[in-house]
């Protein structure tokens, strides 16, 4: 997959995919990958500013981290608080990979994971996601789970900044979800949204 913002680009895919055949996804804007672990799909789902990729688990079949060969010739990845920044030349970020999230067919959610980046060569970067083992193989779990990654681009014309907070992440706010949230809910606690229009 492949992003492209003004003169800047970056390009990730799946490390050790199996070859798999495009197929229509769930709108117009989606295409779906099946099989490309066992019993896992991926969907990608293209937005006005951010490309939504689905890791859709429809069983647990003992895979719970996810590999990506991330290049961005022009840009500098960097990793904060499992967020990668791509930044240029003079520190401005470009594209935002927010920390990940996942959810279960019940809307049970978690922010459990691990996430890393490790330079290999040139360009070349991995950026591994490993999900909650134990909240993967909990009994209370109903399949499909979907991992939720999003890959934003710069919003430098936008007239609305929006964000929501909850109390299981008192020290972080959730500016680049594609959703807002708010009420109460068994693992995040208690959510609240908020929406500024610039004048």
């Amino acid at each position: 997959v492949s992003l492209q913002y003004e003169d800047y680009e970056v390009f990730f895919r799946p490390v050790k995919a199996a070859y798999s055949r495009v197929e229509a996804g769930s709108s117009a804007a989606a295409v779906i990958y099946r099989d490309i672990y066992p019993d896992i799909d991926f969907e990608y789902i293209a937005c006005n500013d951010f490309l939504k990729e689905n890791i859709i688990i429809n069983k647990y079949s003992g895979i719970n981290s996810f590999s990506f060969l991330i290049q961005s010739p022009k840009l500098i990845p960097k990793l904060r608080d499992n967020e990668v920044y791509f930044l240029d030349q003079q520190g401005e970020g470009i594209f935002f990979i927010p920390a990940p999230y996942m959810y279960d067919k019940a809307n049970e959610e978690s922010l459990d994971f691990t996430v890393s980046l490790e330079h290999q060569s040139g360009p070349n970067y991995i950026l591994t996601y490993t999900a909650d083992e134990a909240w993967l193989t909990d009994p209370a779990r109903v399949y499909p789970v979907v991992i939720d990654p999003v890959v934003w681009t710069k919003q430098s014309s936008s007239d609305i900044y929006d964000a929501y907070v909850e109390d299981s992440h008192k020290y972080s706010n959730f500016r680049f979800e594609p959703y807002l949230k708010s009420g109460y809910g068994s693992s995040r606690g208690k959510t609240r949204s908020y929406i500024k229009f610039r004048n």
